[in-house]
């Protein structure tokens, strides 16, 4: 998958991060299922809802997303070529192509184009949880 993402990313947006840490919090009783069997974006969107569509979300900082959950999770994420989200398609996930390409689609979605602070990704394999955060209020 990584390769995939890299080679894309080399082939249409050269100057595009692969690969990002980002946030994702969900219910503390989840956290160690989700570390053995990965993010499950079926699963996903149910308490928070889906504004930039289907898929599995992630935050830039900590503090957005503990809005949506008592678990964080700080996660390896192929955000590869982002497309702005375009809010309309909030119970689809987002199946744009990447500009220049035939039939590539594009890697996630992001909230914003100058500086994004949620990315939402259609791919299971997108994501790597990698640590569980322990946060003290």
């Amino acid at each position: 998958m990584k390769a995939e993402v890299t080679a894309a990313v080399k082939r249409y947006e050269p100057n595009t991060q692969v690969e990002r840490r980002l946030f994702h919090s969900t219910d503390i009783n989840k956290l160690t299922s989700i570390c053995k069997s990965g993010l499950d974006r079926d699963y996903l969107g149910s308490g928070s809802g889906t504004v930039h569509g289907t898929g599995t979300y992630f935050a830039v900082k900590a503090e957005l997303s503990q809005k949506y959950g008592n678990g964080l999770l700080l996660v390896r994420v192929l955000t590869g070529i982002s497309v702005q989200s375009s809010k309309s398609n909030s119970n689809r996930p987002n199946l744009s192509i990447i500009p220049g390409s035939q039939s590539e689609r594009v890697h996630s979605v992001i909230d914003k184009a100058d500086d994004p602070s949620i990315y939402v990704v259609s791919n299971d394999n997108s994501a790597y949880p990698e640590y569980i955060l322990h946060v003290s209020s």
